[in-house]
């Protein structure tokens, strides 16, 4: 799809890049120093700034510049632009394009054509949703959208870790996406349907020297051909609406048109091994829940997936029609009562929103699975899924029950034990310890979600199975990934009888002296629970009590 308006960015020669690179590195115009001076927790968050309470006073005088030029899109005077600013990277700005200079009310001034912002660790531009000299704006319909709004934040966060060789950014937008991919893929592909976005992702690539990301146009896997790849990911377009007045908001009638597509896909286009990760909402219609619908539409190849979707929030077809209703400038009363249409025809019961995770892999003797679980979408990463399906793959082998038995976890380097002595036998000894860890290690959960508490003496007593309340615990973070699966297991997916040995052989607590040895005995209660996928915690109490009590 050919641009409806003018591309305002070129990019420049490598002096220019030099330049730029230069003199936002020593501004300090990233993501955490914009957050921290403007009191903001996330850069979604800055429409809520008022910049007449910042106090740019312990900034560099260039940072507090290009916040007001490219956050807040203001004009400002010729003069104190290049008061600031010298005429090499003055120059360099004008060729690429980040800043233009024209005569507002007989006043020459700077500004920015387009929004310019730090996120996710890059420099990114996007397109504008005003214009510069304050007339009316209609935004057309293949304008970028920012990459700093909540939901590609989200997105962002989901996206793996592990290194790949290939991966792809499906309705790339700005191209974030494909240039997170570009830190663990050893190449990443930016695709959308859009010239406009196509041209965004190529500039910022090159700005942020993404040199393994390449920037192809076209209608979802048209690009890419046959080409295939071992990681997928999309944020595309889902909002249901009757009429595409914005590419990169609209699904279709029903908001799925796009992400079914995309599923369709991944048979074709998705290596054995690997994963596809799309943030979306879908419907669980009277044909059944999103997630297996979405099973039913990798067709023949079906069987090679494992499909999870984690679950974040949901609406009801009425809910939708009566916020889009209440908009009132695109939706009119038939526009509403077509979508209402559409969803009873679709047999639509809800609207749920969350990210859809395709994996293809071996499944042992289990065969694939499907699966919803509710997560916590703000704080949920992507290396949490990965972890995740590293457990299925391995629970799956015939030694699996022996690795269990042998696991030795290893204590957090920060964890802190801190230990009160009492008096015993007229003799001051150590009593309980007080198990935390450091402050900056604690994790917060908003709900825990089916989690299982799980006891064991080492004195031969049988697990006990205790119901956890979603109230807060303080805990120590393991470093050892085969103690994750171990409390996986302890949720009870399998036997609890092979990890008697294991239980017995944890050295989860310092052993006592010969001498103290001698007068105590040592039983000991370890607890498992598990947080918001994938935050294993561990507590624990080492007991000591005079022998023969």
């Amino acid at each position: 799809m050919e641009p409806s308006w003018e591309f305002p960015l070129r990019i420049g020669a490598q002096a220019d890049l030099t330049r730029l690179e230069s003199v936002l590195c020593d501004a300090r115009f990233d993501q955490d120093t914009v957050c921290r001076i403007l009191k903001i927790s996330q850069m979604s968050d800055i429409g809520s700034v008022d910049l007449a309470e910042i106090d740019f006073g312990r900034v560099p005088e260039h940072f507090a510049l290009f916040v007001r030029l490219f956050l807040f899109v203001e004009r400002l005077p010729r003069l104190e632009v290049e008061r600031v600013l010298d005429r090499g990277v003055l120059d360099s700005f004008l060729t690429v394009g980040l800043l233009r200079t024209g005569g507002f009310g007989g006043i020459e001034e700077y500004y920015t054509p387009v929004f310019f912002y730090p996120v996710a660790g890059f420099w990114i531009a996007s397109d504008r949703h005003d214009s510069p000299d304050g007339s009316s704006f209609v935004p057309p319909p293949d304008i970028v959208f920012p990459a700093i709004f909540g939901g590609t934040l989200r997105f962002l966060r989901l996206i793996g870790k592990k290194p790949v060789q290939n991966a792809l950014d499906l309705c790339s937008g700005s191209g974030i996406g494909a240039m997170v991919l570009s830190r663990t893929a050893g190449r990443a592909v930016s695709s959308d349907l859009t010239s406009r976005a196509s041209q965004y992702a190529e500039f910022n690539s090159w700005l942020n020297r993404c040199v393994n990301v390449s920037v192809l146009q076209g209608d979802l896997y048209e690009a890419v051909r046959e080409e295939t790849f071992d990681r997928i990911v999309a944020h595309p377009p889902y909002m249901p609406n009757v009429r595409r007045l914005a590419i990169w908001r609209d699904g279709g009638e029903t908001g799925e048109a796009v992400v079914r597509r995309i599923i369709e896909g991944l048979p074709t286009h998705l290596r054995p091994g690997g994963s596809s990760y799309i943030l979306c909402t879908g419907l669980d219609t009277e044909e059944g829940l999103f997630e297996e619908r979405a099973r039913g539409w990798l067709g023949a190849a079906q069987g090679e997936f494992n499909v999870l979707f984690g679950f974040a929030d949901e609406r009801s077809p009425a809910q939708l029609a009566l916020d889009l209703a209440k908009r009132g400038e695109t939706w009119g009363p038939a526009d509403i009562e077509r979508l209402k249409q559409a969803f009873q025809e679709a047999g639509a019961k809800r609207i749920v929103y969350g990210v859809i995770l395709l994996h293809r892999g071996a499944h042992g003797d289990r065969g694939p699975w499907t699966t919803r679980r509710r997560i916590a979408l703000d704080t949920t990463e992507g290396s949490d899924f990965e972890w995740l399906l590293e457990w299925h793959g391995r629970e799956g082998r015939p030694a699996f029950p022996e690795e269990i038995a042998s696991c030795l976890p290893d204590l957090s380097p920060n964890l802190r034990v801190r230990v009160t002595h009492v008096v015993v036998d007229g003799s001051l000894v150590p009593g309980r310890p007080c198990w935390r860890p450091r402050s900056r290690s604690r994790r917060r959960s908003r709900s825990i979600h089916g989690s299982l508490l799980w006891s064991r003496s080492s004195t031969g007593s049988e697990p006990r199975r205790k119901s956890i309340k979603g109230r807060e615990r303080r805990a120590a973070f393991l470093n050892h990934s085969n103690f994750k699966i171990l409390s996986l297991w302890l949720r009870g997916f399998g036997s609890v009888a092979a990890l008697t040995p294991s239980f017995r052989r944890t050295r989860l607590f310092p052993p006592l002296r010969r001498e103290e040895s001698r007068d105590f005995r040592h039983p000991w209660r370890i607890r498992v629970f598990v947080v918001d996928w994938g935050r294993w915690l561990i507590t624990g109490s080492y007991i000591r009590s005079p022998k023969g009590a």
